[in-house]
């Protein structure tokens, strides 16, 4: 029969509640995940990208990946950006333009 995912085809296989498969080839226990091989290329603008977003805290991801472009001759995907900003736990949230409305509908 042929296999799939670590078990045969049309075999049930447990899920944990978050529905990843608890099979043998999957990390589990305290083994760090395998990290992408590629993040050093993005890590070697840490210092500018940084800086960027704390000089510019409404910069979006396309005008960050323009800059990097122009002013460190680096393309690097939106992706690949947002990965980078996961990857050390930054979150930028937007300010909405206007006040919520305090008088919402009320049913």
């Amino acid at each position: 029969m042929p296999r799939y995912g670590g078990a045969i085809w049309g075999e049930r296989v447990q899920r944990d509640p978050l529905g990843a498969s608890c099979s043998q080839d999957r990390n589990v226990g305290g083994q760090a995940p395998r990290s992408d091989r590629r993040s050093k290329r993005i890590e070697a603008h840490h210092d500018f990208i940084m800086e960027t977003i704390r000089d510019r805290k409404d910069v979006t991801l396309a005008e960050l990946q323009e800059l990097l472009v122009k002013r460190r001759r680096a393309r690097f995907g939106i992706g690949t950006l947002w990965r980078f900003f996961d990857r050390h736990g930054i979150t930028v949230k937007k300010r909405r333009r206007m006040p919520t409305n305090s008088n919402g509908p009320t049913s």
